[in-house]
């Protein structure tokens, strides 16, 4: 296991398999992933054990958008990319919102 994928972590998503969450208005995030180079941050929704990849609404890239990404690709190379360890389960809107006032900040 890498840096991101603990036991700790995939223990976070046992109630939030695969397609759990995909119908939802405004699902709950499970974690937040985050460069520390830079505002990427991917609010992870659902997580698949077998293949080590999320369901995540990724902001800080270009644009906003859903879609999956592979943990284990996140872990190459240098770990720049963290979880935060401080992060609580809350709506993907409250997220975004708290997320938004955040890089007004910085």
């Amino acid at each position: 296991m890498g840096h991101l994928i603990t036991p700790d972590f995939e223990e976070l998503f046992e109630e939030y398999p695969p397609y759990s969450q995909r119908n939802l208005e405004d699902p709950l995030v499970i974690a937040k992933l985050f460069d520390q180079f830079s505002p990427a941050t991917w609010f992870l929704l659902e997580y698949n054990k077998q293949f080590k990849i999320a369901l995540a609404y990724v902001v800080g890239i270009y644009q906003d958008e859903p879609g999956s990404v592979s943990i284990k690709e996140l872990e190459i190379g240098e770990p720049k990319i963290k979880q935060d360890l401080y992060f609580t389960k809350k709506p993907l809107s409250e997220a975004l919102k708290i997320y938004r006032e955040e890089q007004k900040i910085a």
